[in-house]
């Protein structure tokens, strides 16, 4: 065993070099060309990154795909936020070796940010034990992990690097503030992902066959009653008055509203409840007909979070023992709440 500072990146080149299988799990993945490359000459590789496209380069992770398998591991997923440093290499000659600590696979991990790491060599039967215990984590780990839609990161990737921020829409002093719920459906669709390719924020219901700002409430409801008419299996009908009201609601956003986005809960679970970020309206209601997913929408400006806040915290901020349906109005003072809430337990500082 032996620890690693100012030499990280150095030892995991030299790794790679000799190395017939690499396994490395990080949240972060944007290394220089040169380990790059080194990296796309190992005969098997897996990668598992976490979701934030907005730091991940999805360009240099495409490279990588092309001969080896590359996923991610979604926040929400049964392991939570993907935060670990773990490279697992085996060598040419038969032995195998670790690297785990705090370094991402970047170039700043590797050579300017003061990092820390333990080098677990195979040769030590103590040590031994610990690698293979490595290697079950990383294929258990590995299990909730999926494929990555390049298209929809390159585009959180590609927003995130021109850092857009209209002006206008923090001069606002009477902002309003909303609880925005949203999770894969039945069709398993990462809307959250589409919200930060896109810099939106959206809502369902998309089967309604009309422009919600050029409609009445009683013309709103009837297309809702069309698009979703009465399932005699359903144990109840639909509440349509509900969702007339949310998508009414939505629609009347104003540039300068605030939007905490993440999972719903009811009063008697005690599992932490995922948020996913928080949300700046930039702009009016619009339809966009021609999207391939949910069409109606809100230009924003987003901040992730991507992380869980204990449910019993969550319900005392928000001053909701609950938190089902679509869309809630709450006041500023609640978001902020939360917002210091991911300070404290995730490390993740806001601005709202």
């Amino acid at each position: 065993m032996r620890l690693l500072t100012t030499t990280i990146g150095d030892v995991v080149r030299a790794q790679l070099a000799k190395a017939t299988r690499a396994r490395i799990a990080v949240a972060y993945f944007n290394p220089d060309e040169q380990v790059l490359t080194a990296l796309q000459a190992v005969p098997n590789v897996t990668v598992l990154v976490g979701s934030d496209f907005s730091v991940n380069n999805p360009y240099k992770l495409e490279k990588l795909a092309g001969c080896h398998q590359v996923l991610q591991v979604l926040p929400d997923s049964s392991s939570g936020k993907l935060h670990a440093k773990v490279y697992l290499f085996d060598r040419d000659d038969g032995s195998r070796c670790a690297i785990v600590g705090s370094a991402n696979f970047t170039s700043a991990g590797f050579g300017c940010n003061h990092e820390a790491a333990v080098l677990l060599e195979s040769a030590s039967q103590a040590e031994q034990l610990i690698l293979s215990e490595l290697s079950n984590w990383f294929d258990v780990t590995r299990q909730d992990a999926s494929l990555i839609s390049f298209c929809i990161a390159k585009q959180i990737f590609d927003r995130s690097s021109r850092r857009e921020n209209e002006a206008g829409a923090s001069t606002r002093t009477n902002s309003k503030a909303w609880i925005l719920k949203t999770h894969p459906g039945s069709d398993e669709v990462d809307y959250w992902s589409r919200f930060l390719a896109e810099g939106v924020v959206a809502i369902g219901w998309e089967d309604v066959a009309v422009n919600l700002s050029d409609v009445d409430d009683s013309q709103l409801e009837t297309a809702v009653r069309e698009a979703y008419p009465f399932d005699p299996r359903r144990r109840r009908e639909r509440n349509y008055p509900y969702i007339v009201k949310v998508l009414r609601q939505f629609v009347d956003w104003e540039s300068g509203d605030l939007v905490l986005i993440c999972r719903g809960y009811p009063a008697n679970s005690h599992a932490p409840v995922h948020v996913y970020g928080f949300a700046k309206v930039l702009g009016p209601f619009y339809d966009d007909v021609g999207s391939d997913w949910w069409r109606f929408k809100h230009r924003a400006e987003i901040q992730v979070v991507n992380g869980k806040l204990p449910k019993a915290e969550m319900a005392k901020a928000l001053g909701m023992r609950s938190l089902l349906g679509a869309m809630h109005p709450v006041d500023n003072e609640s978001l902020h709440r939360v917002a210091a809430l991911c300070k404290e337990f995730l490390d993740v500082p806001l601005t709202l």
